[in-house]
């Protein structure tokens, strides 16, 4: 087993919040002074949940409205107060069939969490060099308040000219104009940021702010930005801006550093952006999951999530987008707690079945904090010792004779498979273990 706090001498290792017990146990330093000194992170801080729209864009998806309905329904067990919704047109003069259906169907239903529906149908777009016709805008506003929106997304690109941005700029204050004359709010969201403008993103945050928005919200959709590099963007544009406003902040996985850019920009003052098992066009998105657990975890900022609900979660976006889980994902991949070193093996073994000990052997988080249950495989890597421990927890006879046919019975099994996965688990090694003791067949409760 590991060592308790009694069997060491340096008890600032178990100090709260780095030991938790049942929780997590991690190093002391992530919250001493020097590491802390220029965090700023949002008081309360919220997760925004992008993970319905994420599957609308992954390539190869078509889900149904019955089944984003039940990724919805597990958000909102899960905690998430804030969802993203998207009516895009793309290019066209329709807006996306499936897309609009979803809203509809999500506003219908009125979750506990508050839904913000976006589109790239309000002003002029630089991709498709397309002119909105503001009458075209406030219909499409007028069509999603009837279906019951409450806030309006106004989503903008930089035009890459003066007289673009001016007229850009113009553009907006019409439109939310609008928005405050029929009652609904509005939220701001500018795209590509690290490759925008930075005066003329300043400038669309002060008429934000002017005209009332409750959101700014930040996209670097094309992942331009490092932790660091993001985190003196937000410092730099909140000191520029006339008064406080709620920021997010939307990041892409090409670099596999979306979650870790996200947290960096929490601790700038953003709220971060997320979806579900990163699910997102290209490499990706900022894993829900991965944010939330770390900023709870390493930084002891409450996100209002219930991290129990994470593994079902995860398990439920999978399902209904039919997009696998990859088996080394952080936190609810296959792999996460499954264990087949012998010394990580070892104690589980020795505490008993079905056992989420604490300290966990292997890492630094229990199982149980995502909502998850260690796993125990034999492969590769095999102790005598640890099938004696087996052999005892189950009350079987144990002697070399029958550890020599218990390890045979595991090569066996291992000569059977055909690639990955090439182990044997638990319940197959119980079913190994009392063929070769001759012991009655075990059941498990």
């Amino acid at each position: 087993m590991s060592p308790e706090p009694h069997d060491v001498n340096d008890e600032n290792l178990y100090e709260a919040p780095a030991y938790v017990p049942g929780r997590h146990w991690i190093s002391p330093l992530n919250f001493d002074p020097e590491v802390a000194a220029d965090f700023d992170f949002p008081k309360p801080l919220n997760i925004f949940d992008s993970t319905l729209r994420k599957i609308l864009y992954t390539a190869g998806l078509r889900p149904t409205v019955d089944g984003l309905l039940r990724v919805a329904e597990a958000l909102e067990e899960a905690g998430v107060r804030e969802n993203h919704l998207m009516v895009d047109f793309w290019g066209g003069d329709q807006p996306d069939a499936l897309e609009l259906e979803v809203a509809k169907a999500v506003l219908a239903r009125k979750f506990a969490f508050h839904s913000t529906v976006c589109s790239d149908r309000v002003l002029v777009n630089p991709v498709w060099g397309t002119e909105v016709d503001f009458a075209e805008t406030t219909k499409l506003i007028d069509q999603l308040q009837a279906i019951g929106a409450e806030t309006f997304g106004i989503g903008l690109r930089d035009p890459r000219s003066a007289a673009g941005r001016d007229r850009q700029i113009e553009q907006l204050e019409h439109v939310l104009e609008y928005l405050t004359k029929v009652g609904l709010t509005a939220a701001v969201d500018a795209s590509d940021i690290g490759r925008s403008n930075f005066e003329h993103l300043v400038r669309i945050g002060n008429v934000a702010i002017a005209h009332g928005a409750i959101r700014l919200g930040l996209a670097d959709s094309a992942n331009t930005f490092s932790p660091e590099a993001i985190k003196v963007f937000l410092r730099r544009l909140r000191a520029r801006l006339t008064k406080p406003i709620t920021i997010t902040l939307h990041v892409h996985d090409d670099f596999g550093l979306a979650s870790s850019v996200a947290i960096a920009a929490a601790s700038a003052g953003a709220h971060p952006d997320v979806s579900v098992n990163g699910i997102s066009y290209r490499a990706g998105f900022a894993a829900l999951e991965e944010v939330v657990v770390s900023l709870e975890v390493l930084y002891g900022i409450s996100t209002g999530i219930r991290t129990e609900s994470l593994q079902h979660l995860s398990n439920v976006v999978a399902e209904v987008s039919g997009f696998p889980v990859p088996p080394l994902k952080a936190l609810v991949g296959s792999h996460a707690f499954l264990r087949e070193l012998p010394h990580m093996v070892a104690p589980y073994v020795r505490a008993g079945r079905d056992s989420d000990i604490f300290p966990p052997a292997g890492g630094c988080i229990t199982a149980g904090l995502v909502g998850s249950s260690v796993r125990l495989a034999w492969g590769s890597h095999r102790s005598r010792r640890v099938i004696e421990d087996k052999l005892k927890q189950l009350g079987l006879p144990v002697n070399d004779g029958i550890v020599d046919r218990a390890l045979a019975g595991v090569e066996a099994g291992l000569a059977d498979g055909d690639g990955y996965p090439n182990f044997v688990l638990e319940p197959e090694l119980e079913h190994i273990l009392q063929e070769v003791s001759g012991a009655p067949a075990l059941r498990r409760e």
